[in-house]
């Protein structure tokens, strides 16, 4: 049996495409063509990156068919092939399903009912019953079968022919858009490092408030243009970076942006719709790599009593706006001249200026740790000098 492989993207359109040469088949009076599918599945496609090993790039999904019709026999006659006769040789078209011996690929333009050999651009491959072949000419084709109704046997032919001939069509994967492919996590991830050293962070989320292009579709860009190389460093960290997700996300209870980066890593493919998702694993893991260099060089210590009003000196380091069901609220980060970090939700903000040390009058609210690095939870922060 014959098997052809088309994209996946492109079933509905070859099955569209199927139906139209059926309708055709109908009022030939000939039996529906009929689509098999056999199995779904992935093709990895593979380049060279900068450490000269062959890494997937993308995937693309196909469906392996195979095609079936019954083509009408005319006193016991059904055709087998056409073939085409061109000056570089003959062009073989064998009727889906059916098996051409192999002497025809070289048999001349000749006619076994005339017995004539002349310049002919098709003749036709008929099989009888009993497995008996002979190479007819399509002027003949009336003469040899003794019927009126030839042109149906012959067009019948031609539609099978069609509808093989539309698999080609839809498995050339250059049809292909770009929101139709997926591409290997670890082809993509690279471009996602080299576009936020160049570039910086943008989630979609800021860009679509803010303006600019995200992160996500810059490496995109990068990785489809092929006009910059990530380096090494930019591979060795997406390596790491799938690693230290995949660890970070072996716990129970995820959230629903914790178990698409799940399916994400896991898979270790993305496409159009997970590229957002797949950016920020980089994001984060810079983010965790950071917290860890900080951790390891100033270790975080409480200060403080809980529940204490007291006057500490204190450096801001950072605000973070964030929008919640009560309004905005203001996140400040500090930290002490020991490195000591503490935070302070204001919901009114505070005229301090990030870089500059104050002397805080605040509370205590509690010792807490986040990230595995211990702060000092702040309220009611008045600035005394």
């Amino acid at each position: 049996m014959k098997t052809y492989k088309i994209l996946k993207a492109r079933y509905h359109n070859f099955f569209r495409q199927v139906n139209l040469l059926n309708k055709r088949a109908k009022k030939l009076g000939c039996e529906s063509i009929t689509v098999n599918v056999i199995r779904e599945y992935q093709e990895p496609h593979k380049r060279t990156n900068l450490a000269g090993k062959e890494v997937v790039v993308e995937y693309l999904s196909y469906v392996e068919i195979s095609l079936t019709g019954q083509s009408p026999k005319l006193n016991g006659w059904e055709v087998l092939a056409i073939l085409s006769h061109t000056k570089q040789g003959n062009l073989l078209r064998v009727v889906p399903g059916k098996s051409l011996p192999t002497e025809y690929r070289t048999r001349e333009a000749m006619c076994d009912h005339c017995n004539t050999k002349r310049y002919r651009t098709d003749t036709y491959v008929l099989q009888n019953e009993k497995g008996e072949t002979v190479q007819v000419g399509s002027k003949c084709l009336r003469d040899f079968l003794g019927h009126a109704s030839v042109e149906a046997l012959a067009k019948y032919a031609e539609l099978l022919l069609s509808a093989e001939s539309k698999t080609g069509e839809c498995s050339d994967e250059g049809t292909l858009s770009h929101s139709e492919r997926s591409f290997n996590l670890l082809g993509y991830l690279p471009f996602v490092s080299l576009a936020i050293e160049q570039y910086g962070w943008l989630p979609r989320s800021a860009a679509r408030a803010n303006g600019g292009s995200p992160t996500a579709d810059v490496a995109f860009g990068l990785m489809m243009e092929r006009k910059e190389t990530p380096s090494l460093n930019d591979i060795e960290k997406s390596y790491s970076a799938i690693e230290w997700t995949r660890e970070a996300l072996k716990k129970d209870n995820l959230s629903d942006y914790e178990f698409n980066l799940k399916q994400i890593v896991d898979s270790e493919i993305v496409d159009y719709r997970g590229f957002g998702f797949a950016a920020s694993i980089i994001s984060y893991y810079n983010k965790a790599m950071q917290t860890k260099v900080e951790a390891s060089v100033t270790p975080s210590e409480h200060f403080g009593t809980e529940g204490k009003r007291e006057v500490f000196t204190l450096k801001l380091l950072k605000t973070i706006d964030i929008e919640g069901s009560y309004g905005l609220t203001t996140l400040h980060k500090f930290e002490d001249e020991k490195g000591n970090k503490a935070i302070w939700f204001s919901s009114n903000g505070s005229d301090m200026e990030i870089g500059q040390t104050y002397k805080v009058k605040a509370t205590v609210k509690k010792h807490d740790v986040y990230k595995e690095v211990k702060q000092t939870n702040l309220s009611r922060c008045v600035v005394v000098q």
